[in-house]
């Protein structure tokens, strides 16, 4: 039987610490690293929300163009079509959104303008009585201002159509006192982000 001393194994007290400081260093690292991750996949999904709103934002719009209801005012010597389009403003009779409660007939307006928390495009909308003209904008009793998108500092509209029976249908700037309704409506959204919409 040979004698010496009994080795033991295991480790030491300091390559605890090592090991321990290393595995610390390491679960460090892979924390941040999820919350990296975990911040990106949130700001994807309300860049992703954002998209799904305005979508839905550009139907609305696009169905309320899409059915304008081309009512007409008739004086005595002509008619015209309660249909006012500008560059920066549309003004037509349509029907109210169902969100707003009720139903009817209503005069919307479409137009970029500044609110309390800041540029938007929003629609104005009131009953359309008959006592109560297309044109009388400055009359806002009876309006409800809905905001449809944020950060909307201005529109650009134009229209397609021919202006008088026999003419050649052409794109104009504007589309007001005619007797019918234009063809085409095209909105173009520019806002503060960097992407127009």
């Amino acid at each position: 039987m040979k004698g010496g001393r009994n080795s033991a194994s295991g480790f030491t007290l300091i390559e605890v610490l090592i090991g321990t400081a290393l595995l610390a260093l390491i679960m460090v690292v892979l924390s941040s690293a999820l919350f990296e991750v975990t911040r990106g996949v949130r700001s994807g999904e309300r860049r992703l929300d954002r998209i799904d709103s305005d979508r839905l934002i550009y139907a609305f719009i696009r169905e309320q163009l899409a059915t304008a209801v081309p009512l007409t005012e008739r004086t005595s010597d002509k008619a015209r079509v309660l249909f006012d389009g500008q560059t920066n403003v549309i003004r037509f009779v349509g029907h109210l959104p169902a969100h707003s409660g009720g139903g009817g007939l209503n005069f919307l307006e479409l137009r970029a303008e500044s609110l309390e928390a800041g540029p938007a495009l929003v629609l104005h909308l009131r009953n359309a009585w008959p006592q109560t003209p297309l044109s009388a904008v400055d009359d806002q009793s009876g309006t409800q201002v809905e905001r449809l998108l944020g950060g909307v500092e201005n529109i650009r509209c134009r229209y397609f159509g021919d202006k008088t029976d026999g003419a050649t249908p052409a794109w104009s700037d504007s589309w007001d006192g005619l007797d019918r309704l234009p063809e085409l409506i095209e909105v173009e959204i520019h806002g503060t982000d960097a992407i127009d919409r």
